[in-house]
This record gives structure tokens, sequence and C-alpha cells, in this order.
């Protein structure tokens, strides 16, 4: 056996994900990857674009409906004045997996939250 050593680099995994039970279930992927939570579309949006320029995420997992929030971090600031969340879920992984594509990212994936065969994912 030759005395090679490899070694295994963490994958940096960026999950955008807004339902409390979905985002404990993602945080399960620390014990393997180092994982970042964004729990809104403009953090999702924030979080890729505030690695520009530097290592991108390995890969961004994100869920396909979401409320469209307005009070955004990127590129508004935290400004109470500015913040309103409408409620109606929009197909919002759509628009976030091709920014995550278009800043680097090589492995993107959506996930609905539930289909009409299982119920919750």
């Amino acid at each position: 056996m030759l005395g090679c050593k490899m070694e295994i680099k963490r994958l940096e995994v960026l999950v955008v994900e807004d339902t409390l039970e979905h985002i404990e279930r993602a945080k399960k992927l620390q014990e393997v990857c180092d994982l970042t939570v964004a729990s809104t579309y403009s953090d999702g949006v924030y979080e890729i674009k505030s690695r520009q320029g530097k290592e991108q995420y390995d890969v961004v997992l994100t869920d396909l409906f979401m409320p469209w929030d307005v009070c955004p971090r990127y590129p508004l600031g935290d400004n109470p004045e500015m913040c309103k969340e409408v409620i109606t879920p929009q197909a919002l992984g759509y628009p976030l997996a091709m920014v995550a594509l278009a800043a680097g990212v090589q492995y993107v994936g959506t996930v609905p939250d539930a289909n009409h065969h299982q119920g919750v994912m």
C-alpha cells in the first residue's frame, strides 16, 4: 500500500428553506458538511452574492415555494420600514437556482414542500 493520504474537502452547502420542520431536518447535514441555512429568498440571494469573488458554495438546496419577502438583507438592508412579507408562497426556488448557477455554484437543487403522493417531504 502506498503512503498516500488524501484530504477530503467538506462540502459547503446552503439550504434555503422557510419551514421550521425542514430546517431542523436539514441541520442533520452539519455532520457531513459545512452548512448555512437561509430562511427567505432574499437571504438566500444575499448568502450567494456575498461570496462573489470568493469560494462559492458547492451545493445550494432550495425550497421551491416560499413567501416573497421584501425586507431583504440584499440589496436594501435591514430597514424595518421597508419590511413587508407577502404571505402567498411563490415558485422562488427557480430564480434562486438561476442566481446560484450564475454565481458559479456547481450543484443546485429545488425541492417542493410536498408531492401529491406522500404529503410533506
